[in-house]
């Protein structure tokens, strides 16, 4: 039995979903998170319980050949990465690796996953920086949290976003300072700035200050801001609740672009600076490219876009199908989708369906039964409903594209529609000889749309069984 503070010396076995390494000392499980597998290390144990515990890598006795020098200094302190020390290659044998786990422990399904697709840029490549600002040991704090707490580890740079972000946190610290404006404290509920949020498309900088507060004088930030780059948007954002979602409801717009302009396979987007856009430009790319060669290899299809954000990928849909349906409750991204549809003339071909998908896709399910009917589900991390999963059931699209960040809830997901996990059921035993024959798996593709952390996203392709 293992105790907490208990120095052990052992040898990897395998890794976890978290790309922490795995051990069994005195029959229990350890995880110890930056270990590699063939890696004989010393830890101490932070945390013990009946059947687990988790330890803190104090030596690696004898390195894997996998293992490489991480690009960041603050790597294992910041939460953002899980994966620096490891060699990219073995970075998506992982990433697959969990994928294919999940099928099996989750539902009981053993699909044959692809390799998982990798990323053209292993740094610099995330077009998206979201940062919180506090204090810590008295001083301001911008940077990211530490996993699993809200205490910020400060930095002036991350290697995994392009130099912009650089100089971004170096005028935004300059602003702070000159300024004397407070960092938000948590605790307390008191102070002023909350987040520094940015995104860059197209060389333009789009930059959200969220505040504690109805308004914030930031013409000075705004000027240097013009002179660091060519192109920029500067907005408020106002948050004042006591929560950890990072964006409030209410936009101000300060100066600068009012949206964040592009052009992608013959598509004009142009969106607001709360907008989902995937982080990783090159593979969304080759994401967005077997969703829509899914779509031109179908006759006239009819396709529902659930979860359908800013509708990009709707809109792109609507190019080569017969008509789309886009569903998103957002309000923004609404507002987004219906300006996109506007300015690509796509009113004809694309219905944007304001709603909860919970309620939204069982009556269109309903209603397009006996259609060449491409369903694609792009939900958050949590998955779909069991309301969704009920609609799919009662009413089968003929294909199914299930886009995931989360290959948990991916599994559980794709497993009831399958039929091995049962939607009624609370406990959800998987079991393997209850698959209903109503959809065959095509295609489990990962993608390291996330270089350098434990994320991966996958798209499932399903297509239904003809009887």
């Amino acid at each position: 039995m293992l105790t907490k503070n208990q120095i052990i010396t052992t040898t990897i076995l395998n890794s976890g979903i978290n790309g922490e390494g795995i051990a069994k000392v005195d029959g229990m499980t350890l995880f110890i998170p930056y270990a590699l597998v063939g890696e004989k290390v010393v830890a101490k144990v932070i945390l013990a319980k009946k059947n687990f515990a988790v330890a803190r890598l104090i030596e690696v006795l004898t390195p894997a050949e996998e293992r490489v020098r991480p690009e960041c200094r603050a790597f294992t302190r910041c939460g953002g990465c899980q994966l620096q020390h490891v060699k990219y290659y073995n970075q998506l044998k992982i990433k697959s690796a969990n994928v294919r786990d999940a099928f099996r422990k989750i539902a009981k399904l053993d699909p044959p996953v692809q390799q998982c697709v990798k990323s053209d840029f292993i740094y610099n490549y995330r077009n998206k920086l979201q940062l919180p600002v506090g204090e810590r040991d008295g001083a301001l704090a911008i940077g990211f949290y530490e996993e699993y707490t809200h205490n910020i580890v400060p930095i002036d740079e991350c290697p995994l976003h392009p130099e912009w972000a650089g100089k971004l946190i170096g005028a935004f610290k300059k602003f702070m300072a000159d300024s004397g404006i407070q960092a938000y404290d948590e605790k307390r509920r008191q102070g002023t700035v909350r987040h520094l949020v940015a995104r860059e498309l197209t060389g333009c900088i789009m930059v959200t200050l969220v505040i504690n507060d109805d308004f914030l004088d930031c013409s000075s930030f705004a000027a240097e801001l013009k002179n660091l780059f060519p192109s920029f948007g500067l907005y408020l954002n106002i948050n004042k609740k006591d929560t950890n979602v990072i964006t409030g409801d209410k936009y101000l717009y300060v100066c600068g672009e009012r949206k964040l302009k592009d052009s992608y396979n013959g598509l004009r987007i142009e969106v607001g600076p709360g907008s989902f856009l995937q982080v990783n430009n090159s593979v969304k790319d080759k994401l967005y490219y077997k969703v829509l060669d899914q779509v031109r290899s179908e006759e006239q299809p009819v396709c529902i876009d659930a979860y359908s954000g800013t509708g990009i990928l709707s809109a792109l849909m609507a190019k080569h199908a017969n008509k789309v349906y886009a569903i998103e409750i957002v309000e923004e991204a609404i507002e987004d989708a219906e300006h996109i549809r506007k300015i690509n003339n796509l009113s004809g071909k694309l219905e944007i369906i304001h709603g909860d998908c919970s309620e939204e896709l069982p009556p269109l399910l309903e209603r397009l039964k006996g259609e060449n009917a491409i369903l694609v589900l792009d939900p958050p991390r949590k998955g779909c409903t069991k309301a969704i999963i009920k609609a799919i059931l009662k009413n089968p699209p003929k294909k199914i594209i299930y886009i995931s960040c989360n290959p948990a809830t991916l599994a559980r997901d794709v497993g009831m529609i399958m039929g091995t996990l049962d939607p009624d059921s609370d406990a959800m035993t998987p079991d393997p000889l209850k698959i209903n024959g109503l959809y065959e798996i095509t295609l489990v593709q990962p993608y390291d749309m996330f270089p350098q952390t434990k994320h991966v996203e996958t798209v499932v392709l399903m297509s239904r069984v003809e009887k």
